[in-house]
């Protein structure tokens, strides 16, 4: 779900000894993780995750609250690693992918909560609905990848939980939990 799914942050102090202006950064598809968690029948947590994502982080380190980021999620990228109940998250019960193919976040808000985290409200529209949802985002690293020098990448992780009956997504509540928890992990490339 969301995302969001997620991904700015860092404190004041960590970007500010770049002594860098504004930055575009890419979200890496191939090390990121666009994930979620929701409670199955009191048994068991059943995680999923989405492989066909999209997005963007303009960071300003300078004045973190006025840092942006965009994420586009494909929902019929999702799986959980079962076919068949991936099938049915697909369904009109869950994400409904043939009528709704697309998640999307855009922060409306980021405020430093800690030394290297931020809080990020943004938009998240799923199932043709838009809710305000809250991430907590901390910054983990920035730097050169050793392996590709030439990209210069900033890391970071996100966590929330949002209800999905908020977005009209109740079939089998409670039974499977309507609170969803979120965990995104990003690494992006600086683009200019």
């Amino acid at each position: 779900m969301n995302t969001l799914f997620g991904l700015l942050a860092g404190s004041t102090l960590a970007f500010s000894q770049l002594g860098l202006a504004t930055e575009t950064y890419q979200i890496d598809p191939d090390h990121t993780t666009v994930a979620f968690s929701v409670n199955h029948l009191g048994f068991s947590n059943i995680s999923g995750r989405f492989s066909d994502f999209q997005g963007q982080i303009s960071l300003d380190q300078d004045n973190i609250s006025a840092s942006t980021v965009a994420l586009n999620i494909n929902t019929t990228s999702l799986t959980t690693a079962h076919s068949k109940r991936d099938e049915h998250l697909g369904s009109k019960d869950f994400f409904n992918s043939s009528m709704f193919n697309q998640i999307t976040f855009s922060s409306t808000k980021i405020t430093e909560s800690g030394e290297k985290s931020v809080t990020m409200i943004g938009d998240l529209t799923l199932l043709g609905v838009t809710k305000a949802v809250s991430l907590d985002v901390t910054f983990n690293k920035q730097d050169n990848n050793p392996f590709i020098p030439a990209n210069y990448v900033a890391g970071f992780s996100a966590k929330g939980t949002i209800k999905r009956s908020d977005f009209g997504m109740d079939f089998a509540v409670p039974m499977i939990a309507d609170e969803v928890e979120l965990t995104i992990e990003v690494e992006a490339i600086r683009i200019d």
